[in-house]
């Protein structure tokens, strides 16, 4: 069995008792008050919505600077601690930490890096396709053909049942016809 490693340390030896009591009182307030200012500021990135999911680090710099700070941070907090308190997914830190060292390698630059992908224009599209008082009358399924054929949206009904169902967008449904006698 290994013994421990003894570390003797000169100015905590010349101190007499009281002075050690009165340095491990600052020590523990300065911990204390460090502690306070640390859930402070996870509330505040809590409270504000923050969240490395809708920021980009278009800096490579920046991006640099944070993995330093989370990789000096994990010599006393463990990962997942770390990566919880500053609301960075795993999968973006591992991405970061091992893909090619590029200052926008976290999302492709291109917005429509898969051919069937939908923009955010034409999503919008659907939407206000689908709201539309204009086309109430209109069903789903013909409605997307109605928007290929028009040339607003290329994309299958499925996918518009799928956003008007994700989104819980609400197709208007009133009588076209009068109310029966």
């Amino acid at each position: 069995m290994k013994s421990k490693t003894e570390v003797v340390s000169l100015d905590v030896l010349d101190l007499d008792t009281i002075r050690l009591q009165q340095e491990v009182i600052r020590l523990r307030r300065q911990i204390a008050r460090l502690t306070r200012l640390l859930r402070l500021a996870i509330v505040v990135l809590q409270v504000s919505g923050f969240s490395f999911a809708r920021v980009r680090l278009a800096d490579g710099h920046d991006k640099q600077r944070l993995m330093h700070a989370i990789e000096r941070t994990r010599a006393h907090v463990s990962l997942n601690t770390v990566l919880r308190a500053i609301g960075l997914s795993r999968a973006r830190y591992h991405h970061w930490n091992n893909g090619e060292p590029c200052a926008l390698d976290d999302r492709s630059s291109c917005p429509r890096s898969s051919p069937h992908q939908l923009t955010p224009e034409e999503v919008k599209t659907i939407r206000e396709m689908a709201t539309s008082q204009d086309y109430r009358h209109v069903p789903t399924v013909c409605l997307a053909r109605l928007a290929q054929r028009i040339g607003k949206v290329f994309a299958s009904s499925a996918t518009w049942y799928r956003l008007v169902r994700c989104h819980d967008w609400r197709r208007p449904r009133q009588r076209i016809h009068p109310a029966k006698p």
